[in-house]
């Protein structure tokens, strides 16, 4: 019997991977992102950083994001299926199987950044001037500055804006939050020490001298924030504080009640119909919490290149 994981995947050959890279001068394809994805790195001049990916449209193997009848292995590593994205946006698009994004709008993305890139072709760029893409990429007036250096503006909102999300950053970075939460969303379960770092990230957007300048990054920083307090109301009510009494300073937190296998003990009917209910309440507000962090993301990489 065929299972997920052994079910045939249709790579994209190494040239085709390395020609879309370059049709798309190495920039993310999301027009919500644009993000320069290769630069040289800052401690060794023999290396550079890089933080793009080549993503299937429809995808390498059968059943998954945006799949459809009929689709043969040589339609699946074709280039015409290929698209260039940074990382985190490679991640995104196949997020709830694709639904979210569509075929047709990922070729919309790949047909409009190949026409800006070579309407851009051989044009000489100072630094300085401002290119508008805008137009090209969804018809609106974005005016993205030094896109090929990936320089800052000096603009005193960007420069505030910016000093916001670093010190954010320092409360909890990206790999501490996605551990986080990939343990709350897979196990129900987290360590005491990591709640209070949620709890820290939630405070920091109470104050209002941490409210950033730039409209779309605060409607997202406030959506971010409405998630995690869902989540709190979560953590207080349907979990487990100290479970099977453990003595340590950090200890673990656990859906009530599951602790009960600590115990010895079998979930009897009652049980189990609680513990199925803090579980429905974790698999609706996790998806809901990742996808608007990463939409929170999104927005400090398009307005502040970072």
């Amino acid at each position: 019997m065929t299972t997920e994981a052994t079910k045939p995947r249709y790579e994209f050959s190494q040239n085709t991977k390395d020609k879309i890279k370059m049709a798309a001068a190495f920039i993310c394809a999301n027009p919500d992102c644009h993000l320069v994805t290769i630069g040289p790195s800052g401690s060794d001049e023999n290396r550079i950083q890089y933080n793009g990916k080549v993503s299937h449209i429809l995808p390498a193997s059968v059943g998954g994001p945006r799949d459809r009848e009929k689709v043969t292995p040589e339609e699946r590593m074709a280039i015409e299926n290929a698209i260039f994205l940074c990382s985190s946006c490679g991640d995104l698009i196949d997020k709830n199987n694709g639904i979210d994004y569509p075929e047709s709008l990922l070729k919309k993305w790949k047909e409009d950044h190949h026409q800006w890139t070579k309407s851009n072709l051989n044009k000489p760029y100072n630094g300085k001037q401002t290119i508008n893409i805008g137009a090209i990429l969804n018809n609106s007036p974005v005016a993205v500055q030094n896109i090929y250096t990936g320089q800052v503006p000096e603009d005193k909102e960007i420069a505030h804006d910016l000093e916001i999300f670093k010190k954010l950053e320092e409360i909890a970075d990206e790999p501490l939050l996605m551990l986080i939460w990939n343990s709350l969303k897979d196990y129900f379960r987290l360590m005491s020490s990591q709640q209070h770092k949620l709890d820290d990230v939630r405070d920091f957007f109470e104050l209002s001298k941490n409210d950033f300048l730039n409209d779309n990054i605060q409607q997202a920083a406030l959506n971010y924030k409405a998630s995690l307090e869902k989540l709190d109301v979560i953590l207080s009510y349907d979990f487990d504080k100290y479970p099977a009494n453990q003595g340590t300073r950090d200890y673990r937190l656990e859906l009530l009640p599951y602790s009960i296998h600590y115990t010895g003990r079998e979930l009897n009917a009652t049980d189990h119909a609680k513990f199925e209910k803090g579980a429905e309440k974790m698999r609706t507000i996790m998806p809901e919490l990742i996808d608007n962090y990463r939409k929170f993301r999104l927005e400090i990489k398009r307005a502040l290149a970072y």
